[in-house]
């Protein structure tokens, strides 16, 4: 199977389409802006490259699903029919997803049998990223190659995963 590309679906055309309906869509396009970080689409390529053949139906975007549940978090709603709900009803959410229909059992599969190390690795960039913006002052990781300390916790240990991840960041100009 395939990932559906929806040309619609650029950071630049939603950032548009949502300043037109307004400065209450501010969370929505800073959503938007965060998901199409060159950083996010590289970790979420990865999985996506998976989805190479053509024998079924196309996939939907991880990145479409993952900022649909970033919206919906923020918005409070966390179960998978609740956030097809407000699919169906946010305008700021349905300009977005370009009005692509999200099923029931897709959400429910991204956010059940999500891949624990996306997930991990999308968390990790999120860290560095807010670390950027100072929102996060107290983040210090120290990597002495088998473990890393981070908030002061000697109880952490760093994958080769994230290893792999803390090294794409920095390749990205990101500061740990």
């Amino acid at each position: 199977m395939s990932v559906k590309k929806l040309n619609s679906f650029d950071e630049l055309l939603i950032d548009e389409k949502l300043k037109e309906l307004g400065n209450s869509s501010n969370i929505m396009m800073d959503i938007n802006n965060f998901v199409h970080k060159r950083i996010i689409q590289d970790i979420i390529g990865e999985f996506d490259d998976k989805f190479s053949s053509n024998v079924s139906c196309p996939a939907i975007p991880r990145t479409l699903l993952f900022g649909v549940v970033l919206y919906a978090f923020s918005k409070n709603v966390s179960t998978a029919s609740e956030i097809i709900n407000l699919t169906d009803s946010d305008r700021y959410l349905r300009t977005f997803t370009c009005n692509t229909k999200i099923s029931n059992t897709t959400l429910k599969r991204f956010l059940e049998e999500g891949d624990k190390i996306l997930l991990k690795k999308i968390h990790l960039a999120t860290l560095v990223e807010a670390n950027g913006y100072n929102i996060l002052e107290y983040l210090h990781l120290y990597v002495d190659g088998t473990d890393a300390k981070v908030n002061g916790s000697k109880h952490y240990k760093i994958y080769r995963e994230e290893y792999e991840t803390l090294t794409k960041l920095n390749e990205h100009s990101f500061t740990i």
